[in-house]
């Protein structure tokens, strides 16, 4: 049997970016995959933070009822059943690469290959563990490479792959990179190296289910946006603006060579999804017009000067730091570290620091008051004050955008499917989300939906002579029997995973 359904991730992607490149005729399997199916507009959540949307798109459940609520939270936390526990049964295997919040790795017929951004290096099973090890295993110790290479080799790494492989490390022991040619170069071999192991391991599992997720297309789009849309920043030196101009489209070319090889694995039974946990857009352009200042808070010392570093974690969204308790706070502390930052105020322009908003899942999201009313000042001669100290308004804000990270993110992102029961349209579908991916899904499959499930089907991609063969099944829930993990304490972030994240603008 073939694989039944596929998802393939392509993190961050937006129409913004692929309608130019399809004119141009630079994507042609996204193109073939549209052509054959629909596509839509897919509505992220706010913020549209990695993890937390990821799992959303899995359960067709918001964060409040999942229980994916900060940026590091683990599968530990989860209080419901993703697709692929739904899917998996002896018969029907499934096989996961890279989706977030797959650790601890579930215990499925097939495999599963949990995220970069993960604490750990398991696997299922065990014995692939050598595949999480090489996402570091770039900078390793030579004995430590060569055995993960090997081990790579055993795995479908090709010929090819392995000669990119020698030729970056001659090329960084030799330090002839650029910065942002190292970061290239690193993340492009990333690629190949993930996908040559992937389509190995589907071979051999034949999983019924299947997901593949890339990261890149985020990873380029929040250092590169600069480039691609240069209007909205600084100038910038020609040499500079032509050498990296191409640095975006040439990763969606990257993704979709990577669908491409992808595809060849399946027929026209399988039912597939393409689509992203959100988009983007220039980190000027989310200041809402700013001319002059161009600030960024600094969470990390936000937390520290106010005695909150122990208690709550927090990463950059947009214009926002979103700062999370690491466990429930009771309603009585959480006031008072909201009316902690609330109270925080800058006399010479007689005006709070902060303003502060609590979303339905208990993260706070904090940003500047006010901004434009910085505009033309010498920030070095404001201050910041509250009941227990004060401090220089430069020591938490950066007074201009750190520009290696020129790209933020945006609630739309995209939906393409295609395989059997999926209408052919070329007009995008009025209006989907991801919470209606999971539902849609298993209506295509025909299971029945989750009646407490949030998304709903998006029967306008569903051909209507499916549905009248098919007709639509709902059951109560997915969720009998789960067992809760127990609350543990949160772990500390290791060191690699924070770099990762740092590198994206995540973290300061």
């Amino acid at each position: 049997m073939g694989i039944r359904a596929l998802i393939v991730g392509w993190d961050g992607a937006t129409w913004t970016v692929i309608r130019p490149l399809l004119k141009e005729g630079r994507l042609p399997n996204l193109a073939r995959l549209m052509g054959g199916g629909v596509h839509a507009t897919l509505r992220s959540l706010e913020p549209s933070l990695t993890p937390i949307v990821w799992t959303t798109i899995a359960t067709g459940k918001g964060p409040e009822k999942h229980g994916v609520t900060r940026f590091f939270d683990t599968a530990t936390g989860l209080r419901t059943r993703r697709l692929w526990d739904i899917l998996a049964a002896p018969d029907r295997p499934i096989g996961l690469f890279g989706w977030p919040v797959t650790w601890p790795p579930p215990q499925l017929p097939g495999f599963v290959i949990p995220s970069l951004f993960e604490r750990a290096n398991d696997t299922h099973p065990p014995h692939l563990r050598f595949i999480r090890e090489m996402e570091s295993g770039l900078q390793a110790p030579w004995r430590q490479r060569i055995s993960l290479i090997t081990q790579a080799m055993r795995y479908g790494l090709r010929p090819i792959t392995l000669t990119h492989i020698v030729g970056y490390f001659l090329q960084s022991r030799l330090r002839r990179l650029r910065a942002n040619d190292h970061f290239i170069r690193q993340r492009v071999l990333k690629l190949e190296i993930q996908l040559d192991l992937y389509l190995n391991l589907v071979r051999r599992y034949r999983p019924w289910f299947t997901a593949f997720y890339l990261n890149q297309t985020d990873a380029f789009s929040h250092r590169f946006w600069r480039y691609l849309e240069p209007e909205h920043f600084p100038p910038l030196p020609p040499e500079e603006l032509n050498r990296y101009r191409d640095a975006i489209p040439h990763a969606y070319e990257l993704a979709d060579q990577a669908l491409g090889r992808i595809l060849r694995l399946t027929d026209e039974e399988t039912l597939i999804c393409l689509l992203s946990d959100h988009g983007f857009e220039a980190s000027h352009k989310a200041q809402q017009g700013l001319q002059d200042f161009r600030g960024r808070l600094k969470g990390g010392a936000i937390l520290r000067t106010f005695g909150l570093d122990g208690e709550l974690s927090y990463v950059h969204h947009r214009r926002w730091i979103v700062l999370s308790f690491r466990r429930d706070p009771s309603p009585e502390r959480k006031a008072a570290v909201i009316q902690k930052l609330r109270s925080a105020y800058i006399p010479e322009i007689d005006m709070p620091m902060f303003d502060v908003k609590e979303d339905n899942i208990g993260s706070l999201a904090v940003k500047l008051y006010g901004a434009r009313v910085f505009d033309n000042r010498d920030l070095n001669a404001l201050t910041v004050v509250w009941p227990e100290g004060q401090c220089r308004f430069t020591d938490l804000v950066q007074p201009e955008y750190d520009l290696k990270v020129s790209g933020v993110h945006h609630p739309d992102g995209i939906l393409v499917l295609k395989g059997p029961g999926v209408r052919r349209r070329t007009e995008p579908l009025s209006e989907a989300t991801v919470l209606d991916v999971v539902p849609t899904l298993l209506a295509l499959l025909d299971f029945p939906v989750a009646r407490d499930m949030d998304g709903q089907v998006l029967t306008e991609a569903i051909d209507p002579a499916y549905l009248q063969a098919h007709p639509l099944r709902t059951i109560e829930t997915y969720d009998e029997g789960l067992t809760q993990a127990e609350a543990v304490e949160e772990e500390e972030v290791p060191q690699e995973v924070m770099d990762r994240l740092r590198a994206l603008g995540y973290v300061d």
